[in-house]
């Protein structure tokens, strides 16, 4: 049976997707169009991490399974939190919340990192890294072995991962603060989120960041030095950039995931080698 949304508010329309707020404001539908075969697929395996994630106790939106609206689109059913922004949003409205928000960033953190995962609904983030790298005509037999030499160092864990780690990603409330945006959630050492956010913070263009953070790449660079601040107690210069050395080879792996999505080139591969410093 088809759900009709005519008398949902629309919280907000993209190509291919669109958000629709219930009339009680207590439900929030996120859409996709059903446009390829595995679509419905997709938002059957985002909508059982979600609960997965849930189950765990880390503080993300209840879901209320899947609908099927008119025009041939399915919707995830989400518990609808009012009043909520980003991190990055609410930094970028008042900058002088920027501590009080990394403080909050650090909490949802810890709620990740410090829980063990459910290794039978999630993957490992090693073993996704090294199915990528099998696709990855443009990096060379030498290149993928340094890159499978660093995940071999590095200690093992199965603790969780968010896999899209930055403050864009995590929401604040009246209600509470929550984790959202779950695709790519999965387990492993904590450092390979925070190469993500390396990435992120430093090696995105300014134009991506701008629309990602929603501020100049000065502020964001606030932000990193905060997280760091808040997470591994590094108060001074010399503190912050021994953890930041430590952190900034695993960002080549937040790259490798864009490989398929984003077109990339011999050049940008090279650039991303060196800011990486792990070539």
């Amino acid at each position: 049976m088809k759900t009709d949304v005519s008398g949902w508010e629309v919280l907000s329309k993209r190509p291919g997707s669109s958000n629709y707020i219930s009339p009680d404001r207590k439900w929030m539908v996120k859409t996709i169009i059903s446009s390829h075969d595995n679509d419905l697929d997709v938002m059957k395996l985002e909508q059982k991490l979600s609960d997965a994630v849930y189950a765990m106790g880390i503080p993300t939106p209840e879901n209320d399974g899947i609908i099927e609206l008119e025009g041939n689109e399915y919707g995830i059913v989400y518990e609808f939190i009012e009043g909520k922004e980003s991190l990055s949003r609410a930094i970028s409205r008042d900058k002088s919340r920027m501590a009080d928000c990394m403080k909050k960033f650090d909490e949802l953190r810890k709620s990740i990192h410090e829980t063990e995962c459910d290794t039978e609904n999630f993957e490992s983030f090693e073993e996704k890294i090294r199915d990528r790298l099998t696709r990855v005509d443009l990096l060379s037999d030498e290149e993928k072995a340094v890159i499978i030499k660093l995940m071999e160092e590095t200690p093992e864990k199965t603790t969780c991962l968010h896999g899209d780690f930055h403050p864009g990603n995590f929401i604040t409330s009246p209600k509470g603060d929550f984790v959202i945006d779950l695709g790519n959630f999965s387990y492993g050492n904590p450092l390979y989120d925070w190469g993500h956010w390396w990435f992120m913070s430093h090696a995105l263009p300014g134009s991506i960041q701008e629309a990602v953070f929603h501020t100049d790449r000065d502020t964001i660079i606030e932000y990193w030095n905060l997280s760091l601040e808040n997470a591994f107690n590094a108060k001074t210069d010399e503190e912050k950039a021994e953890k930041e050395n430590e952190i900034r080879p695993y960002s080549i792996l937040s790259a490798i995931l864009y490989f398929e999505e984003k077109p990339v080139d011999r050049d940008q591969i090279n650039a991303l080698k060196e800011i990486s410093g792990l070539f």
